[in-house]
C-alpha cells in the first residue's frame, strides 16, 4: 500500500521512536475521537484484493488500539 494525503489532513504523523528513517511521515486528519488517513493500493495489490487476498492491518507496539479500516469514496474519472 502506498500512503496517500487524504484530503483536509490537518495533522502530519513522524516516524515511531527508532524507526526514524525506516518509516514515512502519515498525513492524516485529527478528528474528535482519532485519526483517519488515505491508503492506496498497487495495481499489484489491487488485483490480489480482486482474487480474494485479505488486507492485513499492522500495528506496531505492544498494545493494539481499536482501529477501523473502510474504503473511500471511488475517484472521479479524469476529464479529457
Amino acid at each position: 500500500m502506498q500512503i496517500d494525503t487524504i484530503p483536509g489532513a490537518n495533522v502530519m504523523l513522524g516516524a515511531p521512536e527508532g524507526k526514524e528513517g525506516e518509516v514515512d511521515c502519515l498525513p492524516v486528519i485529527r478528528g474528535a475521537n482519532g485519526y483517519t488517513s488515505q491508503w492506496k493500493p498497487t495495481p499489484e495489490e489491487v488485483a490480489a484484493i480482486f482474487s480474494g487476498a485479505p488486507i492485513l492491518l499492522y500495528v506496531m507496539g505492544a498494545v493494539h488500539p481499536p482501529v477501523a479500516v473502510t474504503v473511500g469514496p471511488i475517484p472521479e474519472l479524469e476529464k479529457k
